[in-house]
């Protein structure tokens, strides 16, 4: 069924991954993977690793809508026309997997290709013992805050601000919001969540309000779950507009000034942070200020 759970429209998958990874990953890895080992502790992190950003959540449904949509459509029109596939082709499959079970794997693909097509079977089902992160090669195009992996300690330990926020830099920023809230006389609640909407860090300055407590949290929230400035939801969330409502979805959010999406060095939202114990415009420039100090472009390395 998590086939058709990732085809879904977007952002309803990205969104519901997003809220926790690790579960999510958990439970597909434990019943795609039929042969116990196969799966190791560190192939797993780097999965949980990479699905800390956002954009691979999308990247791996839309590359399944793609299949559920362009693809059937190319490969009904290669159909058509009598197209073969002429390029050097090896197929591997597993055998306890639905595909090994339920369908003549060589015959199916060879229907594309003129010549004998080569091919094996795995016991693994989708995954082999073979299945551990790797050190990209030298012809990798992409990042390297993308391709590298537990094996490369030092750069991974550098560029960990561009899959997710450290507490380094939760704590950053929030020392930055309260300098900021110090400067401008006010008593502030603070609150930092990562990819996941998860509490990261939160810090209620003496005397700022109690009440205040769960606004600064939902705020951080409502901007990851959203991507967006709390204040931008507001204005989107009002009547006849196209959020109207949004506030009474995902327990209750908040649609005033104070949240504020973080964002990664190539643009990725990999957290939020949410302020509130003051006015709004107060709130803002809080939250503004932990931002412009502590994004991830001032701790990225090159």
């Amino acid at each position: 069924m998590w086939w058709f759970f990732l085809i879904q429209a977007a952002p309803l998958p990205e969104h519901l991954i997003g809220l926790d990874p690790q579960y999510y990953l958990g439970d597909i890895l434990s019943g795609l993977n039929k042969t116990p080992g196969a799966l190791t502790p560190e192939a797993v992190s780097e999965y949980v690793r990479c699905f800390c950003c956002t954009s691979t959540i999308h990247a791996t449904c839309e590359d399944f809508r793609a299949a559920a949509d362009i693809g059937l459509e190319m490969d009904e029109a290669d159909e058509r026309a009598g197209n073969k596939i002429v390029a050097p082709v090896h197929v591997l499959w597993g055998a306890k997997n639905s595909v090994g079970q339920l369908w003549d794997v060589l015959a199916t693909c060879g229907r594309k290709r003129p010549q004998r097509l080569p091919g094996a079977v795995s016991t693994a089902a989708i995954f082999s013992k073979k299945n551990v992160p790797r050190k990209p090669s030298r012809n990798c195009s992409t990042s390297s805050a993308q391709c590298n992996s537990p094996h490369d300690t030092r750069k991974a330990k550098e560029t960990d601000m561009n899959h997710q926020i450290t507490l380094e830099v939760a704590e950053k920023m929030i020392h930055a919001a309260r300098s900021k809230a110090e400067e401008l006389k006010i008593l502030e609640d603070i609150a930092v969540v990562d990819a996941s909407g998860n509490l990261k860090a939160f810090v209620r300055m003496d005397g700022a309000w109690l009440g205040s407590i769960d606004i600064a949290i939902r705020k951080a929230r409502t901007a990851r779950y959203f991507d967006m400035d709390t204040a931008e939801i507001g204005k989107m969330s009002q009547p006849g507009q196209p959020l109207y409502g949004v506030e009474h979805s995902n327990g209750g959010l908040i649609t005033f000034g104070g949240g504020i999406p973080i964002k990664d060095v190539d643009g990725t939202v990999i957290g939020a942070i949410g302020v509130s114990g003051s006015t709004v415009d107060n709130d803002v420039k809080v939250a503004n200020a932990a931002v412009e100090a502590c994004n991830g472009r001032k701790f990225a390395t090159a």
